[in-house]
């Protein structure tokens, strides 16, 4: 089965689900034009879905990026001869700058060849290799660049005016390479900087509005892709691209793409993903609602919606507020970051578990203030903090929900967080609650805790090896269906204190607990 639709290839933006396990949630907790409500929509997948399931949709999103992904996903207005023009008619009037920018000499046949990507030397942007595309030959392949030529590039750059464009400062954050005084600048090239805000300034000029944030979501999917942060793979080869995905880190040789090729794939893009969401609605009357609430003060009234599904800030997973800068910026958006529910290491940001943990009760208490009763919200979830888990937990518990069902939902691509590391939870756990009113919590002495988690956990090892996985949900289902608070409880320490991990990330006792379980 796909993992992904082209619906949802528009833009990469982080955290989108998989949209093949969302027929089976939205059909078991809502009907045919019911209401269902996503406070944390991000790009929107949950809300596609329930619509071309004919249910009613609202999406909300704090950040502006993602209400504008979500706007032009859903739209029903694509044009695709419009866009095809537009697209032509602006890259003609740029082809010039291309053609100065990036062509080279193709190093089999002699001839001019188009350049697509740049090797660069992070220390002084010095190109080193390119990687081109000639008539000669079928596939782009990569050649050297000369000391002359290097020069003559950087000659070139050092000549460009910069047209007006948007830049802002970047939040200074240490654990996503955001220093002090950097700005979203500081993240190109002069030569990819150049390009970008020419493109913008060719698509504001743009008169019609529609078509014009068609092609603003094509060149804002091709900003991080065309910046300095996309690193090599060196183990594949030194012009194989690596993929931005959290943070400003600038690796010591970084790949240049070419601002308008990549463009064009974007537009590409969009067209297909706006035919895949168009064939699919041709019967359905969407009736959607977007909005930009911060989710501690919802603009809906109370028990208004019939189904809740959300995927909220992980903790310190990623500051997404902090990185979509890169967007916002050239978006023109205010951003408000005081209001973010978020964990972030930035000094300068009041944004810590104690935050975290009332900002998500005040989250959940919206939720709760705006579901019907006797209905259902499902949450999903993904960390490996217990404070973390236990901000979500108590919450729910504390603002009238009871514990329905838990379950792993597991993805093709993992989250930057859960990539090469042996101890991790791959995917999120999905969490079904019902609205009960009922809100009590069980505290129980963290020492006390931490023995039956341990002793929960011996009695599953002993009979066969898990995962980090398995764990986690046995973990989880204990603490949710005996309303427990989990407070400050680190389950890494836990495990890695009392158990044995094996190349494979299966736990394991500890081979003297074994060699006495077996005695």
């Amino acid at each position: 089965m796909k993992q992904k639709h082209d619906r949802y290839e528009m833009h990469k933006y982080w955290g989108k689900k998989p949209a093949f396990g969302f027929d089976k949630i939205i059909k078991a907790y809502s009907k045919p034009d019911d209401v269902l409500f996503d406070p944390f929509a991000g790009y929107g997948v949950f809300g596609c879905e329930a619509l071309l399931n004919n249910r009613k949709v609202v999406l909300n999103d704090l950040n502006p990026i993602a209400g504008f992904i979500q706007n032009q996903l859903l739209k029903n207005d694509f044009n695709e001869k419009h866009i095809k023009e537009t697209f032509k008619t602006i890259i003609g009037e740029l082809s010039n700058t291309e053609e100065k920018l990036y062509t080279t000499t193709c190093s089999k046949c002699g001839k001019q060849a188009n350049v697509i990507s740049t090797l660069r030397d992070k220390n002084n942007d010095k190109p080193l290799c390119h990687k081109v595309k000639c008539s000669c030959s079928k596939q782009a392949f990569e050649q050297d660049i000369s000391e002359d030529e290097a020069q003559k590039i950087l000659n070139i750059e050092k000549n460009l005016v910069i047209p007006s464009h948007p830049s802002s400062y970047l939040i200074q954050n240490s654990r996503i390479s955001a220093k002090e005084n950097m700005t979203t600048d500081d993240l190109f090239t002069i030569r990819t900087l150049y390009c970008h805000s020419l493109l913008y300034n060719k698509i504001q000029s743009i008169e019609n509005e529609a078509l014009k944030e068609y092609l603003m979501l094509a060149f804002l999917s091709n900003m991080a892709n065309c910046s300095k942060l996309v690193p090599p793979i060196k183990s594949r080869g030194k012009m194989s691209q690596g993929a931005w995905m959290t943070g400003f880190y600038i690796a010591s040789n970084y790949i240049e793409n070419n601002v308008f090729h990549y463009f064009k794939n974007r537009i590409e893009k969009i067209i297909a993903g706006k035919k895949d969401f168009c064939s699919k609605i041709k019967n359905i009357n969407l009736s959607y609602k977007i909005i930009n609430n911060d989710a501690k003060k919802l603009s809906i009234p109370n028990d208004s919606i019939d189904f809740i599904f959300t995927d909220p800030p992980y903790g310190d997973t990623v500051p997404y507020f902090e990185q979509s800068i890169i967007w916002n910026t050239w978006l023109s958006k205010q951003v408000d970051y005081e209001n973010e529910i978020v964990i972030s290491d930035s000094k300068i940001r009041n944004k810590n578990n104690t935050q975290y943990k009332s900002d998500l009760n005040k989250a959940i208490s919206e939720i709760s203030r705006v579901l019907k009763p006797e209905k259902y919200f499902t949450i999903s979830f993904h960390s490996l903090y217990g404070e973390e888990w236990s901000s979500l937990i108590d919450a729910c518990f504390m603002n009238g929900f009871s514990f329905e069902q838990a379950e792993l939902l597991k993805q093709k691509t993992l989250a930057p967080r859960q990539l090469n590391r042996k101890i991790t939870v791959e995917g999120d756990l999905l969490l079904t609650f019902k609205k009960t009113n009922i809100k009590n919590l069980q505290l129980i002495d963290k020492e006390k805790l931490i023995t039956k988690l341990t002793d929960l956990i011996s009695d599953e090892l002993y009979k066969k090896s898990l995962s980090t996985n398995d764990i986690y949900l046995n973990i989880i289902n204990y603490i949710l269906k005996n309303r427990i608070s989990l407070g400050n409880i680190d389950i890494i320490s836990l495990l890695k204190n009392n158990f044995d991990i094996d190349d494979y990330g299966m736990w394991n006792q500890k081979p003297i607990l074994a060699a006495l379980a077996m005695a």
